[in-house]
């Protein structure tokens, strides 16, 4: 049995002592943020007056993080912690939580304090109207222009493409209800983006303003290469189009060198004018083979994809569970 199922089955046997709140937090190498994030956290859900617990997924962190959590649940039993024996990616850490997590409501932030926990009443407001899930919105991005820019391109082009409106400002500060938790915990698949697959299940939701603040301490994970990473994941885990368009731009490629092919030949025939040569044989032998490795890495995108699900292998392992 694989200590992912062996977690799975410890969930089931918690769900009878669900509480009203759990807030999940996957991290990797925050370990200057954990300390501040906790105090300020916990002051909040007290204030809450509710039953809680925060579950810390540590994605692999080479730093001190996994130290500071142990620290953390020995001085708040409230505390649980979640370690990968190695960096499975931020929406996987995001899995194993939602699978742990035994709250009514289940509430998502991120560790770097960028989502402040003193927001988290707003959603709770908003959600207590018989929402499903409630998105924290931000007032005013503190993001470079170049993350800005290429946020909104990347969230507009995939609106158009699956058909689901994700708006730049919302974030991955969210609270969500038992029965939403519970389903995306039944979409399986390895190449997983949350906010794509809480969409897609359709429940209601609304959003509300938060203020966004600024990172507290470190740097972000997120550079420029995983950005590209995730914004490919969304497109073809949740659209066929891109697979669509190049049949259609096939086509049309195909029809382009027919009828240029048709002309070149009547002018030959009819009025004796001599084929072109060497400059057009070489710019059309490298369109048509960009176009073919074009077609090609797009097929292997899905096909990789389809490699990876076949293997079946578990999406997470958990190295320790501390609770």
């Amino acid at each position: 049995m694989t200590r992912e199922k062996s977690l799975e089955q410890n969930m089931g046997n918690k769900r009878g002592g669900a509480v009203r709140f759990s807030v999940v937090i996957p991290l990797c190498n925050e370990e200057e943020n954990l300390g501040e994030l906790h105090s300020r956290l916990t002051r909040v859900l007290v204030d809450l007056g509710e039953s809680y617990e925060i579950v810390f997924v540590d994605d692999g962190s080479t730093d001190g993080s996994f130290q500071i959590l142990k620290g953390l649940h020995d001085k708040d039993g409230k505390v649980k912690v979640i370690t990968f024996t190695r960096n499975f990616g931020q929406h996987l850490a995001m899995t194993a939580g939602f699978d742990y997590a035994r709250g009514e409501y289940v509430i998502l932030m991120d560790a770097d304090l960028q989502d402040p926990p003193e927001e988290i009443p707003k959603l709770v407001a908003k959600i207590n109207e018989g929402y499903d899930v409630v998105y924290g919105r931000r007032k005013i991005r503190h993001d470079s222009m170049f993350k800005k820019l290429t946020s909104t391109i990347y969230l507009q082009l995939l609106a158009k493409l699956t058909n689901q409106a994700i708006s730049p400002e919302i974030t991955s500060f969210r609270i969500m209800t038992r029965k939403v938790v519970d389903c995306t915990n039944q979409l399986r698949e390895r190449n997983r983006f949350h906010g794509g697959l809480v969409a897609w299940l359709g429940f209601p939701y609304a959003t509300v303003d938060v203020e966004y603040g600024e990172r507290f301490a470190g740097k972000t994970k997120y550079s420029l290469r995983k950005m590209i990473a995730l914004a490919i994941e969304g497109i073809i885990s949740f659209s066929d189009i891109p697979l669509r368009m190049i049949g259609y731009f096939g086509l049309v490629v195909s029809a382009i060198s027919f009828i240029v092919g048709i002309v070149v030949l009547v002018r030959h025939l009819v009025w004796g004018i001599p084929v072109e040569g060497y400059t057009s044989t070489v710019v059309a032998i490298f369109f048509t083979g960009g176009v073919i490795l074009l077609v090609l890495g797009v097929i292997g995108q899905y096909i990789s994809r389809i490699h990876i699900e076949v293997k079946n292998r578990p999406l997470y392992v958990v190295k320790d569970l501390i609770d």
